[in-house]
């Protein structure tokens, strides 16, 4: 009895999974499957260390494309110093970099250097996960105009010194008259403040603003499906709308909520998903032999940018780290673009 149990609940589950194996094998080609992802953050680092776990069967490449000539995303630009633990992320992500499936491939910024559609010339699966970069606005006057009024976002790039577009910011940090307006990542305006009968809206002197009101993401190619007012990639379960074999991730994909944590909990998801598509041929271009990321280099090349390769960081990670033991601290950050890739130049 026992046995006949067995037999009639395993042997199903062989031929289940030989089913799908023969319909891996017939719509893959013989070449790996090159995946591409679009940001070099947690999401994009995240994502990369589940589709190695989860492609162990299927060989695949992966290659991280970052604007930037460096790695990290938010963990480099976005955590306070006083938050070491988060920085230890750094850790795992170096290692995952350091895969022999995975490149990481800097200074390209998608939509400039190279268009999102040509991608698919090099890539069988495209991940966006470029995250949340633009704060949003309070659209009330003196916003843009008054001095000594800041964004959350551009404040923490100035006093976590590295974020070189923040470089140069000047905030008056002896003013004693000071306010933060913090609104939980939604739109803000005059228009929409509650207003009731025996309620007034009141003007507060301050000296220092600083607006802590929530991102959004951008467009960063007319080719992608966007919606802007939520700033979010139109997708259905992180499949981008109209766009087989791309995918979205992080806060690009579901809006700029949650911490780390949660955004490695979606990437596992994410990254089934993937694995899920390409086990059961439903990206029409598997069989195409695609030159990935030796072929984007060699595109980005000829329009005179220079790629910077994992092993082109690590000379800027030893500057960076040698700079700052000689102040007594675990690192001075580079600031200027153009003075990083010296850095890193051959």
């Amino acid at each position: 009895m026992f046995t006949h149990v067995i037999r009639r609940t395993f042997i199903p589950c062989l031929i289940q999974r030989s089913l799908s194996i023969a319909t891996t094998n017939s719509t893959l080609s013989s070449s790996p499957i090159r995946i591409c992802i679009v940001g070099s953050g947690p999401a994009g680092f995240y994502l990369t260390q589940n589709l190695l776990k989860l492609s162990q069967t299927i060989p695949t490449t992966i290659d991280i494309i970052e604007k930037a000539p460096v790695p990290f995303g938010l963990v480099r630009y976005g955590v306070a110093p006083d938050h070491p633990e988060v920085k230890n992320v750094m850790h795992t992500f170096t290692k995952i970099a350091e895969h022999e499936n995975v490149r990481f491939i800097g200074n390209v910024h998608i939509g400039k250097t190279i268009g999102l559609k040509e991608l698919q010339d090099f890539y069988h699966v495209v991940v966006l996960a470029y995250g949340s970069s633009v704060e949003r606005s309070l659209n009330i006057p003196g916003e843009k105009t008054l001095a000594n009024v800041f964004s959350a976002k551009d404040f923490v790039g100035w006093y976590n010194v590295g974020v070189p577009e923040n470089a140069e910011l000047r905030p008056q940090l002896d003013r004693t008259d000071r306010a933060v307006i913090p609104v939980a990542n939604r739109s803000f305006s005059e228009e929409n403040l509650p207003v009731q009968q025996n309620q007034t809206i009141e003007t507060i002197p301050c000296g220092l603003v600083i607006k802590s009101i929530g991102y959004q993401g951008i467009q960063i190619d007319p080719w992608l499906p966007f919606d802007h007012e939520r700033g979010i990639i139109l997708n259905r379960q992180n499949r981008i709308d109209d766009r087989p074999g791309f995918y979205c991730a992080g806060w690009i994909g579901r809006g700029a909520r949650g911490v780390i944590a949660e955004t490695t909990t979606e990437s596992h998801t994410i990254a089934k998903r993937i694995i899920d598509d390409i086990e059961h041929g439903r990206l029409i271009n598997l069989r195409d032999i695609k030159s990935g990321g030796d072929g984007l280099v060699s595109l980005v090349k000829s329009r005179q940018v220079r790629c910077i390769s994992y092993e082109d960081w690590k000379k800027l990670d030893a500057h960076e780290t040698n700079l700052g033991l000689s102040k007594g601290k675990p690192r001075e950050k580079i600031l200027n673009i153009q003075k990083m890739l010296e850095l890193t130049a051959p």
